[in-house]
């Protein structure tokens, strides 16, 4: 139903790239599109909806509930006695400082284990929730992190692109394809709201 592929990964920039490079390949889309009866010919079908976090049960339990169940940075829920993780939670980004859902692998695992930890009386603390996403398709790689507000940067080399977001000092986000030198050093500077001051 969006205008542009992969809109909740990419900015429109970095979208149209891929796009580019995916029709160079042989892809067709039909974008801002809902479904209809139609007749459509295709050799492979992909259709892109995104996640809705099941709530129902935790909303018969009396938590508090929006798009997710929130949680707190021990993963505990409203309830004392009940934690959640996953996808079906919301919880405090380390990039914005709001809530909401961040429905990606490496959240869901930190957030289990931090939950299991707190759930067998042990003390533990997951505040550091962000989006980061990895993919690749058709020799083109791609790995953003955080949000895409603030002053962007960008970096054309050669077939790679790079693209910074900053704000007030801090890395807030990234967007990387097929040119991954020191993204380790930016998902870390983004997660751990490193003061870019004291860096090159």
């Amino acid at each position: 139903m969006a205008d542009r592929v992969l809109p909740s990964v990419l900015d429109g920039e970095s979208s149209v790239i891929i796009k580019e490079r995916l029709e160079a390949k042989g892809i067709r889309f039909t974008l801002s599109a809902a479904a209809e009866l139609d007749a459509l010919s295709f050799d492979i079908l992909c259709v892109c909806t995104g996640v809705i976090p099941e709530t129902s049960l935790a909303k018969e339990a009396g938590l508090e509930v929006g798009r997710g169940i929130f949680i707190d940075e021990n993963s505990k829920t409203s309830h004392e006695d009940i934690y959640a993780a996953g996808d079906c939670t919301e919880s405090y980004s380390a990039v914005t400082g709001k809530r909401g859902a961040v429905p990606i692998l490496p959240n869901a695992y930190l957030q289990g284990e931090n939950a299991g930890i707190n759930m067998a009386g042990g003390r533990a603390v997951f505040d550091k929730a962000m989006p980061v996403n990895a993919l690749g398709f058709f020799g083109t790689h791609i790995l953003t992190a955080g949000t895409y507000e603030g002053e962007p940067l960008r970096d054309l080399t050669g077939q790679g692109f790079k693209k910074l977001f900053l704000q007030n000092g801090f890395l807030k986000g990234f967007i990387i394809i097929d040119d991954f030198k020191r993204a380790g050093l930016y998902t870390a500077a983004v997660r751990d709201a490193v003061d870019l001051s004291s860096m090159d």
